[in-house]
């Protein structure tokens, strides 16, 4: 599995389960696995593990340094045509700029990865993401009160 290219990819795919499962420490593991592993020119590899680190520091409440990996990550997927690692960065975005509170700015990232996600034809992604986009719609309401 340490070919390069196979194990940054096989570990960053990881790192996103277990982010979804709320292991952080384990995904930032695969985080640093598909960092050190990523071809020197593989640039959604690059973007990937900054976006599953954003989403462990995000979770750690280390906000600040979250938000710059994942704006690096849009940067550099931005420049691809890999749609879902353009939508998968902005989902990452999305999520630290939720838990900064900054839910206008988080909703303009979720509707980003939307169109992405519509583009690709990719289904089951576009209705998770406007499923969160509903949530995040009630989450500033409930915060209110």
């Amino acid at each position: 599995m340490r070919n390069a290219g196979r194990a940054s990819s096989a570990a960053l795919l990881l790192g996103r389960a277990l982010l979804d499962q709320g292991r952080f420490d384990e995904a930032a593991r695969f985080a640093q696995i598909g960092k050190e592993d990523s071809d020197i020119d593989d640039i959604a590899g690059d973007s990937e593990w900054r976006a599953v680190e954003a989403r462990v520091l995000a979770a750690r409440g280390e906000l600040k340094t979250g938000e710059t990996l994942a704006r690096d990550a849009v940067e550099l997927a931005a420049a691809t045509d890999y749609l879902e690692f353009h939508a998968y960065a902005r989902l990452a975005l999305a999520e630290v700029l939720e838990k900064a509170g900054r839910y206008d700015e988080a909703a303009s990232e979720l509707h980003e990865a939307l169109g992405l996600y519509e583009q690709k034809e990719s289904v089951l992604a576009a209705e998770r993401v406007r499923a969160k986009l509903r949530e995040l719609a009630r989450e500033p309401l409930a915060e209110r009160d």
